[in-house]
């Protein structure tokens, strides 16, 4: 989106727009650059597999977090990890399936003829025609008329993608990070939800060390080192 688009579209002159549909203003999408893609399922459905281990082992060893793939996410797996051979400007740097969404790092390494969103749709549609091939008739066909229904529904994934541009240094390292950690991630989301809730309202005592003043109470908000570690992502 260039400048003048964006001034004509303001928040103030519409709807704010979801993250998934948001783009960087004045970015060239068709530049050199590095980006950290993210795509859900619509509805949030768990259609390419499952989350198993336990989120205290670490290493190789076969109970350290993972997801088992689904038929459907092996191909989608397959589809993302073949982008180069169809797009030789961009190479997948680090992919993460998880079970309702996915993570992927790319690396746009020249300029391209058409804009990151193009390729992105590609790959959609190789992914519903997988999707076609291997989910049930029935199911295929209530997800069809589901999109069908308004031009915001998609038919496997959700409508657009997230992306973040690679603009600092240490910025590739947290994000490789993040996506190697998401299903140990998941594990403890499911394990210990309230970790990762923001307590708002509590009433903590203060006291200053060396001092003999008084417990002086104070309103704050307690956030989950979850959620901190979401904000530094």
């Amino acid at each position: 989106m260039d400048r003048k688009t964006f001034e004509s579209q303001k928040a103030f002159a519409g709807k704010k727009k979801p993250s998934m549909q948001r783009r960087c203003v004045d970015n060239d999408y068709t530049a050199r650059r590095m980006y950290m893609i993210t795509m859900v399922t619509e509805g949030r459905k768990p259609l390419f597999g499952k989350v198993v281990g336990r989120s205290e082992v670490i290493g190789q060893s076969a109970e350290a977090p993972h997801i088992e793939l689904s038929p459907l996410g092996k191909a989608v797996e397959q589809i993302w990890q073949t982008i180069g051979c169809h797009h030789s400007e961009v190479k997948v740097v680090a992919l993460q399936m998880m079970p309702d969404h996915l993570h992927a790092v790319l690396f746009v390494r020249t300029q391209m003829e058409k804009p990151l969103g193009k390729v992105l749709l590609g790959v959609k549609q190789a992914c519903n025609k997988a999707f076609r091939e291997l989910m049930p008739f029935e199911f295929v066909a209530a997800a069809q008329q589901h999109a069908r229904q308004s031009r915001n529904n998609g038919l496997l994934f959700a409508k657009g993608f997230n992306d973040q541009i690679l603009l600092r240094q240490g910025q590739l390292e947290r994000w490789l990070t993040y996506l190697k950690d998401n299903p140990r991630r998941l594990l403890m989301k499911r394990e210990n939800p309230k970790l990762f809730r923001v307590q708002r309202g509590l009433d903590l005592c203060r006291t200053e060390l060396f001092s003999h003043r008084q417990p002086v109470p104070a309103a704050t908000t307690i956030e989950s080192a979850g959620t901190m570690l979401k904000k530094n992502q």
